[in-house]
């Protein structure tokens, strides 16, 4: 031990005098005053010592960086700058996004300037935006930190070689095994299903049900015979995932023994005229025989279980298969059931067929519209629990229409409730890809102009909670009407509602004004380089 250390340790009373070490700096550069006493005399070498050590460290050469490439880069004006650093510090990526895509449309890169920071996103959306808008510099900075190595990373297209994957496959972790199987499935689905197969037996309940599930991509009827082994596994789990995906394949036994079922479920019951009723009749209590193909016994939340296994058979059975059974369009489907004590069951399940469905099936088709109108209907209804289920089914729906049709649909919606703050506006407007149409920008502003030029109650508030998204999807053909001055019933009265509807156009103004400040420094940067 250090003798110094050993004197502050046991006293200066049992050891009062520390040599002076000659070989250490510090005490060859100071000698031991006599008017300081042991102790300050100690403190002080002890100090001397300490800061010695902590000085620093001996000059090292390390390589030095490689020089930035030199390319021709854009002159950006200042005001570009500052919108582009405005847009990185919204809380939403949206608009920074909508930039960056833009930047890449016109064949232009990202300033030098805003490129470590666009670096240090974690978020995937932008991270795919900004890999094609770096250039050259971009490449050279990315290589200095080990935490930018994604802007690196190629994508795995079909020139992945398999031979690397199959290393991966063997020695990575899980979850890469899990993107691994995903990726080969794309390439070879047959090769990606001979790799399970070899190993399957030999992992974890676990691992089984999530490399299972990487199944689903490429999913075909070659498949079949796997899956049918793999619905006989010791896990609840793993059969409960093969059945599922045994269900998605139409040629399957499985799929045949639930439209077997299927046909005892729904029957046809005498009417008077030539009108089409159906009655559902799900059993009392679960077959073993259903279990064993995947209908889960327990059900979930509050609804009970005859109901619960009528949705899970239906939502199994391809949309197809009832309208050429019963010889019966799908609106005339959905009325048949309509007025029976599971017809909300039997709904849910056609609905979550149709999403499990390609959206390419023009079998499928005409099943979206009636479905829609059906959960339309519910938005309005006075549970919570419905009102959300209808959210979610309309999300699912909302992926077989075409932007315009689905705004038509979303508009009608509103248009169809007595008050138009009756309609879930701020989720259902995410179901629609940006920009808007000019068209339904128009109405929606309108629409909205009128609710707070008229009140200002607490609904009228729910409704301005849509403005967020509204800000990033009007389009550049409706940014003059979108800065439009407002009017706000009772403005003079400083109510909280109307500082509130205030905060909330006030911040719809500030992303519209962004994003329309971005799109002018863009135009007269293109103008000054076709000059």
């Amino acid at each position: 031990m250090n003798e110094l250390f050993k004197a502050a340790l046991v006293g200066t009373r049992k050891l009062p005098v520390v040599p002076l070490d000659d070989s250490f700096p510090t005490d060859q550069i100071a000698t031991s005053h006599e008017a300081l006493s042991p102790e300050s005399d100690l403190l002080l070498r002890i100090g001397r010592r300490s800061i010695y050590e902590l000085a620093g460290q001996p000059t090292v050469h390390v390589a030095p960086f490689p020089a930035a490439p030199s390319v021709e880069s854009k002159i950006w004006s200042k005001r570009f700058l500052q919108v582009m650093h405005a847009a990185l510090g919204q809380s939403q990526s949206n608009v920074l996004i909508e930039f960056l895509r833009a930047l890449d449309e016109q064949g232009l890169n990202i300033p030098d300037s805003i490129l470590p920071d666009l670096f240090n996103t974690s978020e995937p959306e932008l991270r795919q935006a900004v890999r094609p808008v770096i250039d050259e510099r971009g490449v050279w900075l990315a290589k200095l930190n080990p935490e930018w190595e994604w802007v690196l990373d190629a994508e795995i297209n079909e020139a992945v070689d398999v031979r690397i994957l199959e290393e991966q496959w063997n020695e990575g972790t899980i979850p890469q095994r899990c993107e691994v199987l995903t990726q080969v499935r794309l390439l070879d689905a047959e090769q990606g299903r001979t790799w399970l197969l070899n190993c399957f037996k030999k992992e974890k309940a676990d691992v089984r049900r999530q490399f299972l599930e990487r199944m689903a991509t490429s999913l075909s009827e070659h498949d079949e015979e796997f899956l049918e082994s793999a619905l006989k596994d010791r896990s609840k789990y793993v059969k409960q995932v093969a059945a599922d995906l045994l269900a998605k394949i139409p040629t399957s036994n499985l799929s045949a023994r639930h439209q077997q079922r299927a046909t005892q479920l729904l029957e046809r019951i005498p009417s008077t005229g030539s009108q089409l009723k159906l009655t559902c009749q799900p059993p009392q209590e679960l077959p073993r025989d259903w279990e064993e193909d995947g209908i889960p016994a327990s059900a979930s939340g509050a609804q009970g279980k005859r109901a619960f296994w009528t949705e899970e058979l239906v939502s199994r059975i391809p949309p197809a298969n009832w309208t050429t059974f019963f010889e019966a369009s799908p609106l005339e489907l959905i009325n048949a059931v309509l007025h029976d004590d599971f017809s909300h069951s039997v709904i849910t399940g056609w609905t979550r067929s149709v999403g499990a469905c390609d959206a390419s099936n023009l079998e499928t088709i005409d099943w979206v519209e009636p479905l829609w109108k059906y959960w339309s209907a519910m938005t309005q209804h006075p549970h919570a629990v419905v009102q959300d289920q209808a959210i979610a089914m309309l999300e699912t729906l909302s992926v077989w229409f075409e932007q315009s049709k689905l705004e038509r649909a979303i508009l009608q919606l509103v248009q169809d409730q007595p008050d138009p703050t009756n309609a879930p506006i701020s989720r259902l407007l995410p179901f629609i890809g940006t920009p808007w149409s000019s068209s339904f920008a128009k109405e929606y502003l309108r629409i909205t102009r009128g609710l707070v030029g008229s009140r200002t109650d607490r609904s009228v508030i729910h409704w301005l909670n849509s403005l967020p998204a509204a800000a990033t999807a009007i389009p550049k053909e409706a940014f003059e009407i979108a800065q439009a001055p407002w009017r706000i019933r009772d403005q003079a009265i400083q109510s909280w509602q109307v500082c509130e509807i205030e905060r909330l156009i006030s911040q719809f103004a500030e992303r519209i004004q962004l994003r329309a400040a971005f799109y002018e420094e863009l135009e007269s940067l293109q103008s000054d380089t076709n000059q």
